[in-house]
């Protein structure tokens, strides 16, 4: 019977969520950010100490890769490889062996096996084609990308894949035509079918030369019998999914399908989007352990005379002093003390889950639009920006990173 393993590509660096997701960088890197943000890092002072990979960023509170593991889980999936690199300490902390979710994880390294996440596609081919029990060709190994949410129909997509044969597949996302460059255009036999062969696979062309309406959502299905027709590809270095190999399997005609999506899709990579992703679960669009309602967790301390303004999500063990406003749109994580007066609107507020010491917003300021990270701390020409280590946001010093700028 062919059994399905899964892969969350989790190894990258991050960058589009820089700082947030950088602890120490290499000169090159600190290069790379002064020039991305220019003036605002002049007073640059240092880097997130705690920093996490970006599969590993909170969304609502919780660590957007439980989300992977839960849609390989609903699709049956038990066992699931992730690939690491960068920080893989806070995406292991957070899944350890997988128990708790009721699945077996183990780790893979990208670093040993090449520059190119098509690389680390090809070596997770190869090791589970050589693995004792895992000898049949028609196993399948189903692919996700550690930061995107979706809720897709994962179970759906593993029986028309596995049913119609294909030696690999693609969950398809319809693409804004104005931006198809920026992305890869993917053309279909029958566009109005559930299921249907590629044709054409072409990787961030010009608009004017794009065949195809669709676009990759950085959702896989390969069997593993598809090393034969990659063979060619194999001795190569730094490949891409989308740049290399789909594009290879489109011309060579092989049996290589997509699904077209329905539901919610979202790449969070840039601050823009990650506002975005929380904005879309508060008020219900997709379901990320949150409510889609407001809602407090156990241990919050609520004095009279604090409001809050619906939706918002708050977690367990904070403290909401008098006067303290709360939304709309306000993700406040655990161990968060707000003092009197302050307010909190349209803003991310990472909690501490390293101790149990408070992070303290100070009486009467005001965050709009902003995202606090855990244990962050730069400056900009305004004035300091976030960031506390139990340190205290005290009154009018704060001038947040506005996220207006990042297109929220």
């Amino acid at each position: 019977m062919a059994r399905t393993v899964g892969l969350i590509l989790a190894g990258g660096k991050g960058s589009r969520l820089w700082p947030l997701t950088l602890r120490k960088p290499t000169r090159d890197d600190a290069e790379a950010i002064r020039q991305r943000f220019q003036a605002e890092l002049r007073g640059f002072k240092r880097f997130n100490r705690n920093a996490v990979a970006k599969p590993a960023v909170p969304i609502c509170n919780r660590p957007m890769i439980e989300h992977s593991i839960e849609q390989l889980r609903s699709a049956g999936v038990e066992e699931i490889y992730v690939n690491v690199y960068t920080y893989a300490d806070s995406i292991k902390k957070v899944l350890r062996n997988g128990g708790k979710f009721g699945v077996r994880v183990h780790y893979e390294w990208a670093r040993k096996i090449g520059s190119g996440i098509g690389n680390v596609l090809l070596e997770s081919l190869r090791f589970l084609a050589e693995r004792r029990g895992s000898q049949s060709p028609d196993d399948t190994l189903l692919v996700l990308s550690g930061d995107i949410i979706s809720d897709f129909n994962l179970p759906d997509l593993l029986a028309a894949h596995l049913k119609t044969e294909a030696l690999a597949s693609i969950v398809l996302h319809p693409a804004q035509i104005d931006k198809l460059s920026k992305f890869s255009s993917i053309a279909v036999e029958d566009e109005n079918s559930e299921f249907s062969r590629i044709i054409s696979y072409q990787h961030k062309v010009p608009v004017k030369q794009a065949l195809g309406r669709f676009r990759n959502s950085s959702i896989y299905a390969f069997r593993l019998g598809i090393r034969s027709q990659l063979a060619p590809l194999l001795g190569e270095t730094n490949l891409d999914i989308s740049r290399d190999i789909f594009p290879f399997l489109a011309q060579r005609g092989v049996s290589f399908y997509g699904y077209p999506a329905r539901g919610y899709w979202a790449d969070v990579g840039t601050f823009g989007s990650y506002f975005q992703v929380h904005r879309d679960a508060l008020e219900g669009r997709i379901s990320f352990g949150s409510p889609g309602i407001s809602s407090t967790e156990e241990g919050v301390k609520i004095f009279p005379g604090a409001s809050f303004i619906e939706p918002f999500l708050m977690d367990r063990d904070c403290q909401v002093e008098p006067g303290v406003a709360v939304g709309p749109f306000a993700v406040i994580g655990k161990h968060w003390h707000l003092r009197r007066a302050s307010r909190v609107i349209n803003s991310v507020l990472w909690g501490n889950h390293t101790d149990r010491r408070p992070f303290i917003l100070g009486e009467s300021v005001r965050l709009d639009k902003c995202l606090v990270g855990s244990g962050d701390i730069f400056e900009n020409q305004s004035g300091a920006v976030l960031v506390n280590n139990g340190e205290e946001i005290a009154k009018h010093e704060l001038q947040a990173k506005d996220l207006d700028q990042y297109e929220v």
